[in-house]
């Protein structure tokens, strides 16, 4: 399957409350999905299961407005947020179509070539290797695109976990950070000097 990450910010009828989904890769056990502006099909089911996401162990190290999500109509707004601002990927266990986790996809506005990324996964899917299936996964395909020279993902220095899936997946700490943030940035450069 041809991956394009460029082509994500599909835009159907303002007037459509609808969201609707279209597959970007799978691994051996995840489908990724990427969620479009509007919601098509399942709108509750996937309200249901994000909602089921937002616990205080998996949202520990996340951005603090994200741990008040509380009601469906606050997931909901929070979805319609991050769509303005990412593309948003579902997580889906193959065959259980149940979302266990979220991709973001952030282009940066400076630099047309780097790709910053975000993932959460429920903690009942924590330790079984699914967010190394899922980056893995998703480096391979980028480099198979060829069109992102460098991956970016930011991470609390707190998130050991975190921290050390990244460094498995071949990221490596970088110089940029964020004046006042707990937060520093881990890197990775998918095109090899020929």
């Amino acid at each position: 399957m041809v991956l394009s990450f460029r082509m994500l910010k599909v835009k159907t009828m303002v007037n459509s409350k609808k969201m609707s989904r279209k597959t970007l890769f799978t691994t051996s056990r995840l489908i990724i999905d990427q969620l479009n502006d509007f919601f098509e099909d399942n709108e509750t089911q996937i309200i249901k299961d994000i909602k089921m996401l937002f616990n205080p162990e998996v949202l520990e190290f996340l951005p603090s407005d994200w741990k008040n999500i509380k009601t469906e109509d606050q997931v909901e707004n929070w979805l319609k947020r991050q769509l303005k601002e990412s593309d948003l990927c579902l997580v889906e266990l193959k065959g259980e179509k149940k979302i266990i986790g979220l991709l973001f996809l952030y282009y940066s506005k400076d630099n047309s070539d780097t790709l910053n990324i975000g993932y959460l996964l429920n903690k009942q899917y924590w330790g079984k290797g699914y967010a190394s299936e899922l980056l893995s996964c998703l480096i391979k395909k980028i480099k198979e695109q060829n069109n992102i020279e460098r991956i970016l993902a930011g991470v609390e220095r707190d998130n050991k976990q975190s921290i050390s899936l990244l460094k498995k997946c071949g990221f490596k700490e970088s110089n940029l950070t964020a004046s006042g943030s707990k937060s520093t940035y881990y890197e990775l450069y998918t095109r090899t000097e020929e």
